[in-house]
């Protein structure tokens, strides 16, 4: 499972994400496309789909996907980052690292190549962001849906007034725009856009804005 948030876009072409394999694709022509290294075959044979700054988005296993040009995301996934990569020579990789050592034949058993319609792929990918709490200007939103619940949890945090976060937890929080500090037991540690933060479950700890609001993405493991 993946989860991609695009900060910015190239002013080239608009933000644009890959999912999904369009109807008409066979295996046969997706490893010829392979054999070819072609890219623009490769990328034809996946449902294209605008995206834009703020989106959250979900693929379950198994999903061929691919991002266009422009984009910087927050990716969320397993610690285990296990991933085929029809189009990896175009990283410097050859056959054995594009296919974990696996050969195409086999490699190709973990994509899931039936075709699908539009609809059913983009639909399905795209979450519905839902704000869950609101303590006086700040607010929690849940941006990932229950589909994804037993793999991580994922939520915004637009902090205007002093927020506490939820206790107990493990989390990764990356500061997307803002400056203020994070206050717990230890004190105060200032935060800034562009930094992340790794808080141990016992490290309890409210944030407060600075001179301008915090945005902060708070990424956890699934609820024990």
């Amino acid at each position: 499972l993946e989860f991609r948030r695009v900060l910015f876009r190239s002013d080239d072409e608009p933000a644009y994400a890959g999912m999904g394999i369009v109807p008409g694709v066979t295996r046969a022509m997706f490893r010829a496309a392979i054999d070819h290294r072609s890219s623009p075959e490769l990328r034809a044979m996946v449902h294209r789909t605008p995206i834009a700054a703020g989106e959250a988005w979900v693929l379950p296993p198994r999903v061929p996907h691919l991002l266009g040009p422009g984009i910087f995301f927050i990716e969320l996934q397993e610690p285990s980052d296990l991933a085929v990569l029809p189009e990896g020579w175009a990283l410097g990789a050859d056959e054995a690292g594009c296919t974990l050592g696996l050969g195409w034949d086999r490699a190709l058993d973990s994509i899931d190549l039936a075709p699908v319609p539009r609809e059913s792929a983009v639909g399905a990918a795209r979450q519905v962001p839902v704000e869950v709490a609101r303590r006086g200007g700040s607010t929690v939103t849940q941006l990932i849906g229950p589909g994804a619940g037993g793999w991580f949890e994922c939520e915004r945090l637009d902090v205007v007034d002093p927020l506490d976060v939820e206790p107990g937890r493990f989390s990764v929080d990356i500061v997307l725009a803002g400056e203020g500090r994070a206050e717990g037991g230890w004190g105060a540690t200032p935060v800034r856009s562009g930094e992340a933060f790794a808080w141990p479950a016992q490290a309890g700890h409210r944030y407060v804005a600075g001179s301008a609001p915090l945005i902060v993405i708070r990424s956890m493991g699934p609820r024990a």
